[in-house]
């Protein structure tokens, strides 16, 4: 049995005192007989033993709060609330068995360091294994454009024209990625190899995407000067200055070069 706290043993001293002064008011005064003094002083004796029970008894005190050692580390409350330490490094990347990723997973992984610009050593390796995997035309397209870029970020030139010139093979497609390479491949070999260089914007010009690619017939023109070819220059020139008359009269000198080379070639 629990033992009566001092609050309950007076509340309860209380309330048996009140029901006596309550029954002793409404009871007309008379005689008591036998049964009812028995009962009275019952009631009185329990009363008084209530009483002094609770005068004994000593107020409970609250416990103090427990305070911390001095050598009890404190809680630090971190000052970011995102998950890890704000001044947490970048996790290094987990080198996994790539043959067992699943090709989705590795096609949006090297895109994304490839756009990103970061692992570009990881995004090679990605497009690599994509493509030991086969893939359609536009897919072994896509990938090898990529690779020669993520080469050409590596420093690679050698393998950057390796994956250009695959990427123009990959399919047949009249598709901008195509262009571009033949773009990188002509860039590349104006100054060492001007034909070469002439033969990729060539290639281009016979595909609707590079007949209105703007690069493609400024390389043209450039080519076309280098190797004094007067009417191919002229010829060119004008279709940049039909396709942007802004910049023609904003003062890019097609017009006046156009003139120029129209007196030289009478």
């Amino acid at each position: 049995m629990r033992p009566l706290t001092a609050a309950v043993v007076g509340a309860l001293a209380g309330a048996v005192a009140a029901t006596i002064v309550v029954t002793l008011r409404s009871t007309p005064p008379s005689t008591p007989d036998e049964a009812t003094a028995r009962a009275l002083a019952a009631l009185e004796e329990r009363v008084d033993r209530l009483e002094r029970t609770a005068a004994q008894r000593p107020r409970a005190t609250p416990a103090p709060a427990a305070e911390p050692a001095a050598s009890a580390p404190q809680a630090v409350v971190p000052e970011s609330s995102g998950r890890g330490r704000p001044d947490a490094p970048t996790p290094a990347e987990t080198i996994a068995d790539l043959s067992k990723v699943p090709s989705a997973d590795l096609a949006l992984e090297s895109d994304e360091r490839w756009a990103r610009d970061f692992d570009i050593a990881g995004a090679v390796k990605r497009y690599r294994e994509l493509l030991s995997r086969g893939g359609t035309p536009s897919e072994r397209r896509h990938w090898f454009i990529r690779l020669g870029d993520c080469y050409v970020r590596l420093q690679n030139d050698a393998e950057a024209v390796k994956a250009y010139r695959e990427c123009i093979d990959a399919s047949t497609e009249d598709h901008d990625e195509r262009i571009a390479c033949m773009i990188a491949l002509a860039r590349r070999a104006r100054s060492t190899n001007p034909a070469e260089a002439r033969q990729w914007i060539d290639r281009a010009l016979e595909l609707g995407q590079g007949r209105s690619n703007r690069t493609v017939h400024e390389l043209a023109v450039f080519l076309a000067r280098d190797a004094n070819q007067s009417d191919v220059e002229a010829r060119e020139l004008a279709w940049l200055v039909e396709h942007f008359p802004d910049e023609a009269n904003a003062g890019a000198g097609w017009n006046e070069r156009i003139s120029q080379l129209r007196g030289e070639m009478r």
